[in-house]
């Protein structure tokens, strides 16, 4: 574990954190600073189950195997300089364990599809299977900046490359049978990034919207934007506003856009929603679950507000407050292609790792595999 441990720092960039230890000189292994050591490290500790089977064993030998990798894991960040060490050691729906019933998201993806066959739906590259095809896909589209910057182009040259990738992207999602596609556009945070770029950016949406609508009423997409649309530029407020009544009963496919989004901000309006509601009388406290709390994000837009793989390009391995609430149980794909080098090739390769993959849902044994999710 401890070489394991070694290596994950070793790639972290943060700078400015302050010294280890304040009294004392602590010796790293080679490769790590000080100077960059993360304050606070979580994890998940998964996998002493299924380490006692392949041994033979108990499954409570595993979990003795795992406390004394957390005993070593903890006396390393004290001597290390790391301030805070939190662990996941039991999640509510593993009190589930004992039990045969499914998480309430694994019936939800098991029931019979809504609406008629996607019309494009075709038969699928070799190794995947319409059976285990993930019904959301959410995407954060990263890179396109630094494809522009690796030819010598200017940015908004890499978010029209950008776009051509997203357009292809929809049409595999289609014929492919994905139900939802959500894509991460522009963050909530963008909005400090310079002021040409954004402008730019704005203007690239509004001719998307303005050449793409017409093939999604063709192909029968709904088209949907979360995210605070206040700050848009009036004349995109509009497009918006026209396309997503436009295809609002469109059932083929679902197309949603996070635009001036934030995850952080979903779950507080969610919650501002519902203290409203309180206040009024409209909803007692004992009567709020994840299920008031679902129907007041925005992702109340779509049937499958839950995406059932994330990806994520560009080298990056995190979530940059995108979906925090729905990606609770989503499996994370990563990528080193650009947004614009993301095509049919890498897109099979995420969907056939997450066919792979068992989804558990917080149970001991294998309650469902993306393999059967249907």
């Amino acid at each position: 574990m401890k070489g394991s441990f070694h290596k994950l720092f070793s790639t972290t960039s943060d700078v400015g954190r302050p010294p280890a230890l304040a009294n004392e000189e602590v010796e790293l292994p080679p490769g790590l600073r000080q100077d960059a050591m993360p304050r606070h490290v979580a994890v998940i500790m998964d996998g002493t189950g299924r380490w006692a089977r392949q041994r033979g064993l108990h499954g409570n030998a595993g979990h003795a195997a795992g406390q004394r990798s957390l005993t070593q894991m903890v006396t390393l960040c004290a001597k290390w300089g790391i301030k805070v060490l939190s662990i996941f050691g039991f999640s509510l729906d593993n009190w589930r364990r004992s039990k045969v019933d499914k998480h309430p998201i694994a019936t939800a993806s098991a029931a019979p599809t809504m609406g008629p066959a996607v019309a494009m739906e075709e038969e699928l590259p070799p190794g995947l299977r319409h059976e285990a095809m993930p019904r959301h896909v959410a995407v954060i589209m990263d890179g396109n900046v630094r494809w522009a910057r690796q030819r010598g182009l200017p940015g908004g040259a890499g978010h029209e490359a950008g776009v051509r990738s997203l357009r292809r992207m929809v049409e595999l999602s289609g014929k492919w049978g994905v139900k939802v596609l959500t894509v991460f556009a522009f963050s909530y945070d963008n909005w400090v990034r310079p002021q040409v770029e954004v402008d730019f950016l704005m203007s690239l949406f509004e001719r998307g919207i303005k050449s793409e609508l017409d093939n999604f009423i063709r192909q029968g997409i709904r088209i949907s934007v979360i995210g605070d649309t206040s700050k848009l530029p009036i004349s995109l407020q509009k497009l918006i506003a026209d396309a997503e009544e436009t295809t609002k009963d469109f059932t083929n496919f679902q197309l949603i856009v996070a635009v001036s989004y934030s995850g952080k901000y979903d779950i507080i309006q969610a919650c501002k929603n519902i203290a409203q509601k309180v206040k009024d009388g409209a909803v007692e406290v004992e009567e709020i679950d994840e299920g008031l709390i679902e129907q007041e994000l925005e992702t109340n837009c779509t049937d499958y507000p839950y995406p059932d793989l994330l990806i994520r390009t560009s080298g990056e391995l995190r979530v940059s407050n995108f979906l925090l609430w729905q990606l609770a149980y989503t499996e994370l794909f990563f990528v080193r292609a650009l947004w614009p080098d993301f095509g049919e090739e890498e897109f099979v390769e995420a969907l056939m790792s997450y066919q792979q993959r068992s989804r558990r849902y917080g149970g001991r044994e294998v309650q469902e595999s993306s393999a059967n999710s249907r």
